[in-house]
C-alpha cells in the first residue's frame, strides 16, 4: 500500500507502507514522516500493521486523529482514506 502525504506547503511525499515497519508522524527529529505544520505535535500519530491491516493510531499526547473528517482513537486504513 502506498501512502501520499500532502504537506501544508503543497509538497506531496509518497511512502510505501511496510508491514514490518511502524511509521511515526510528527515534528520530532526521530519521526519517520516530518509534519511541517507549526502546530504539529512531536509525535502526532503512527501507522502500524496489526491483524493483517494497516491501522492509524494517535499518540497519547494527541488522543485522537482525524480520519476522513472524524476524530478517532484508531482506524483501519483503506485506499482513499484522508488523515
Amino acid at each position: 500500500m502506498e501512502l501520499r502525504v500532502r504537506h501544508a506547503d503543497g509538497l506531496i511525499q509518497r511512502v510505501v507502507l511496510d508491514a514490518g515497519k511502524q511509521l511515526r508522524f510528527g515534528s520530532h527529529p526521530t519521526a519517520e514522516i516530518k509534519l511541517r505544520e507549526n502546530n504539529a505535535l512531536p509525535v502526532a500519530f503512527g501507522i502500524v500493521f496489526k491483524h493483517d491491516t494497516f491501522q492509524v493510531v494517535p499518540s497519547k499526547a494527541a488522543g485522537s486523529v482525524p480520519v476522513n473528517g472524524r476524530r478517532v482513537k484508531k482506524a483501519k486504513l483503506q485506499a482513499g482514506d484522508v488523515i
